[in-house]
């Protein structure tokens, strides 16, 4: 996000930027590709992006959830399937426990 507006030491842009990635992980987790393809593309959001409450990042929860397309978009625009926040599980390693999830293992081992 663009807007930035300083008062007092509280940024409105990092806000912004904080829900972008919320609602880019949420997105991702509930199968809403178009909406991960907005984000991305027109609200800054940023790919690797972690959630701070949870240590997801938005393929750990398109992965989780089993949803391959929202994967591939992630994967598409340069997800890092490799990465976690200290004591969360990788995207990689969500979808080799979850064998019902073979899409998102073909995907994540394609790029």
């Amino acid at each position: 996000m663009t807007v930035v507006c300083d008062m007092a030491g509280f940024t409105i842009a990092n806000r912004l930027d904080g829900l972008v990635a919320d609602l880019l992980v949420f997105a991702a987790g509930v199968g809403e590709t178009d909406a991960v393809s907005r984000l991305l593309s027109e609200a800054g959001a940023k790919v690797d992006d972690v959630k701070n409450e949870t240590g997801r990042t938005a393929l750990s929860a398109a992965a989780a959830s089993g949803h391959a397309q929202a994967v591939d978009v992630l994967l598409r625009a340069g997800a890092d399937v490799t990465l976690h926040k200290k004591g969360h599980p990788s995207p990689l390693m969500l979808v080799c426990c979850h064998l019902p999830l073979r899409p998102c293992v073909v995907l994540c081992f394609r790029h």
